[in-house]
């Protein structure tokens, strides 16, 4: 009788395991890092800009960054350049920062977002006392 139970038991096993992947009940793992995977199609972004006020002059000393990682820093004139690559036919969230106190006044930190190459023009508000 116990064999009976234990070959019915493995039986039933079996076939749950093979219905789970079917129903799509085993991601158990990430696929957050698909720039790792083999063969992954990429595109090089390279960014000229620049980063002005509302009267149209360059601010220095703005810091861009992606995701927390800075890749630029704004010259006197208010220009940066830079390239990153991403993965193809996606968009690009960028953060520009005010890091140099308030040496040119201080500027609210404004994300934009990208999907090719080109050059682009940030307009900066100043930050309300």
């Amino acid at each position: 009788m116990k064999k009976l139970k234990r070959s019915i038991l493995h039986a039933i096993n079996r076939c749950i395991s093979l219905i789970i992947p079917l129903l799509g009940l085993v991601p158990f793992h990430s696929c957050t890092t698909f720039m790792d995977m083999y063969g992954t199609p990429t595109i090089e972004f390279d960014i000229n800009g620049r980063v002005e006020n509302k009267l149209g002059k360059g601010i220095k000393g703005i810091e861009i960054s992606e995701y927390g990682r800075p890749l630029d820093t704004t010259n006197a004139d208010g220009t940066f350049n830079f390239t990153i690559i991403e993965p193809l036919h996606s968009s690009v969230e960028l953060l520009a920062r005010d890091i140099d106190s308030t040496q040119n006044g201080h500027y609210e930190d404004k994300t934009f977002y990208i999907t090719d190459s080109k050059d682009i023009v940030i307009t900066l508000e100043e930050e309300k006392k």
